[in-house]
């Protein structure tokens, strides 16, 4: 259970046992047991929850509870009330970084344009770096956008360096992919129409 403060002066202690047994450790239980009644939380008519007053008495209570002397006890526990602070907001750095990442592993991908994809595979690692950092701060969003935009540019780079090398048979500066993809699409669709 979270607690959240309040800036109410209080000129007394704070309870430190549930002396009303509600369930909760709160203001109500400061008060005495004899004259004093537990008051249900209150839904106003724009939905949120407000408090009525903690120093309310029987004699404050309807009618109906004062002869009675019983005071209705909610058998659900009201939600508690959290008090929204602004939106997260997608970090930029993430965002950028994550784009970049995926430019750089299509541009290696392509097989003429390698040595560019490895070298925008470093800027969007040094991009997804920062917006890691930037997640770190309250109310910043992105971290997942963040570490994609790293692993697609680590990979980016790794692929482009061992294309460079020579290491991976399928892929080098001298292969164009992307004509060999546009001539299998062009074979795929001209065979079924």
């Amino acid at each position: 259970m979270v607690r959240i403060p309040s800036f109410a002066r209080r000129s007394e202690a704070a309870a430190s046992e549930d002396q009303n047994r509600d369930g909760r450790i709160d203001e109500r239980d400061d008060r005495p047991v004899t004259g004093t009644a537990p008051v249900r939380d209150q839904v106003d008519d724009r939905g949120t929850y407000r408090s009525r007053s903690t120093t309310d008495t029987l004699a404050d209570a309807p009618a109906r509870d004062r002869d009675t002397a019983v005071i209705e006890r909610p058998t659900e526990r009201e939600p508690e009330v959290v008090p929204a602070g602004p939106r997260p907001r997608a970090s930029v750095l993430a965002t950028l970084g994550l784009i970049v990442g995926v430019a750089a592993m299509l541009a290696v991908l392509t097989g003429v344009l390698i040595g560019y994809g490895v070298a925008l595979g470093v800027v969007g690692l040094f991009l997804s770096i920062g917006g890691i950092s930037a997640t770190g701060r309250r109310h910043v969003a992105g971290k997942s956008d963040a570490l994609l935009g790293a692993a697609f540019s680590v990979a980016a780079m790794v692929i482009g360096a061992l294309a460079l090398t020579g290491s991976l048979s399928w892929l080098s500066t001298q292969t164009d992919n992307v004509q060999q993809l546009r001539e299998w699409l062009d074979t795929q669709f001209a065979n079924r129409v």
